[in-house]
């Protein structure tokens, strides 16, 4: 199939997008709860406010017949604050916008026919021209090797290994640890924002004072954990607690406060897999 292209995909196209890769995300949904799930978090508002936009490469078997999905994509933006260091001189902390790619997914009649380098090409092209994103990460269980092509760099998850059996209800800072339920969300992800600030302008100022002054540009960045971002994982609980019978969740975390500041940790429920998944840690 020579004649192809790429473009933003309608809602059609959308739709049967979602049936080629059902098989293999759809875990214990059923093909309707699937699309509803993912219906729904098009709606919130990290989507319209960051340009939320999912990617189709069509194509005709021949001037007769329809358009079919051949590969597709999604992207969604978030909020990153990054500081530049030019030569020893350290600039202010700003905002800008990171571009996620996701649902990166070759119909299965249609893999090894180049079409998901096709699909990764264009959106690498398009995300260059429109030059609205500072940077763009995307999450693979597939060869690496294969968005190296298209700039991507290995960007190697941090794991950190807690041995909660060591903690011990006499332990001194389990009397300082409460419940974070859904009304202290905005709050713990405004404060994150502001230390994620502080951070990364105080690590680009000591960076600065090491450097020469024709040293070339150095960019600190840092992902922003924010509110509309967590509303993702909450609509995600939610949807699974409905479609199992499940309790919905109240509990989206914990903090402790104590003279040295506010720490906490926020998690989501990942119910089919019986597994509590750490989203952000300070």
């Amino acid at each position: 199939m020579d004649s192809w292209r790429f473009k933003v995909a309608s809602n059609e196209e959308y739709r049967r997008s979602s049936e080629q890769n059902f098989a293999e995300w759809g875990e214990k949904f059923t093909l309707e709860q699937y699309i509803d799930r993912d219906t729904q978090a098009s709606l919130l508002p990290i989507m319209t406010k960051y340009n939320y936009r999912a990617f189709a490469v069509v194509g005709k078997k021949d001037e007769a017949s329809p358009e079919d999905v051949l590969a597709s994509c999604e992207t969604v933006g978030n909020l990153v604050v990054f500081c530049v260091v030019d030569g020893n001189k350290c600039g202010e902390v700003q905002e800008g916008l990171n571009l996620g790619v996701a649902c990166v997914f070759v119909d299965e009649k249609s893999r090894g026919l180049g079409y998901g380098r096709k699909l990764m090409q264009s959106l690498h092209d398009l995300l260059k021209e429109e030059k609205t994103a500072l940077c763009s990460d995307l999450y693979s269980d597939v060869d690496p090797s294969f968005y190296r092509k298209f700039g991507w760099k290995d960007a190697p998850a941090p794991h950190l290994l807690i041995e909660v059996n060591k903690f011990r209800s006499g332990d001194h800072f389990i009397h300082k640890v409460t419940d974070i339920n859904e009304g202290d969300l905005g709050e713990i992800c405004l404060e994150d924002e502001k230390a994620v600030k502080l951070e990364i302008g105080r690590k680009a100022q000591e960076f600065s004072e090491k450097r020469q002054p024709n040293e070339n540009r150095v960019c600190f960045i840092s992902q922003v954990f924010t509110r509309e971002k967590m509303d993702f994982f909450v609509l995600r609980e939610r949807h699974y607690t409905k479609c199992f019978g499940l309790p919905v969740p109240t509990r989206f975390g914990v903090k402790i406060v104590d003279e040295s500041g506010c720490w906490f940790i926020l998690w989501e429920h990942i119910f089919n897999k019986k597994k509590l998944k750490v989203l952000k840690l300070r």
